[in-house]
């Protein structure tokens, strides 16, 4: 000033780091199953898109979605500071399973080879009537008409079913 004196002020400020937020949960599920989301670093949480989800707020959502999908999480902390964090979903196809059969239609005794194909594993039911349930082609020798049931697991371990019938014809009659 003009008088020579001079005169000061300070102000002190806080810098409030953002809040720093951490999901869990699985990355990769097959086609109809959910997975679990967990997310921790805030005080509250809102979860979009929330289409398929079971919430759209709070730390753990059910995530059921049908095509593999990315969700935002937005993480606000007692401070009213606000961080974000992406997690993605990717929904596995399940494996497209097919099975034939060398005779729809057999005579009792006989058999029919099912063959199921699109998968790397598989099991059939019933078993009583092949000679062994846990390969893609299988014997099958029922004694009356039986559907069955084989489930063909993939790679990344999705799963689906496929039926197949086999009619089985008694044996005819013969009069002398």
């Amino acid at each position: 000033a003009s008088n020579g004196c001079k005169d000061s002020a300070y102000t002190s400020i806080s810098i409030i780091p953002l809040p720093v937020l951490n999901i869990t949960g699985t990355n990769n599920i097959c086609e109809g199953e959910s997975t679990t989301l967990l997310v921790s670093g805030a005080n509250s949480y809102i979860w979009t898109p929330s289409t398929s989800l079971n919430t759209s707020v709070g730390p753990i959502v059910l995530a059921n979605p049908s095509i593999s999908q990315t969700y935002t999480i937005t993480g606000t902390d007692i401070n009213q500071c606000v961080g974000t964090i992406s997690y993605s979903v990717s929904v596995l196809p399940a494996p497209n399973l097919s099975v034939t059969a060398t005779e729809d239609t057999i005579c009792i005794g006989n058999s029919s080879n099912l063959t199921a194909i699109g998968a790397s594993s598989y099991i059939w039911t019933p078993s009583s009537s092949l000679n062994i349930n846990t390969t893609p082609v299988v014997s099958a020798t029922p004694t009356t008409i039986t559907t069955y049931s084989v489930i063909g697991t993939d790679a990344n371990n999705c799963s689906s079913t496929s039926l197949i019938t086999i009619n089985v014809n008694p044996l005819p009659i013969l009069n002398v």
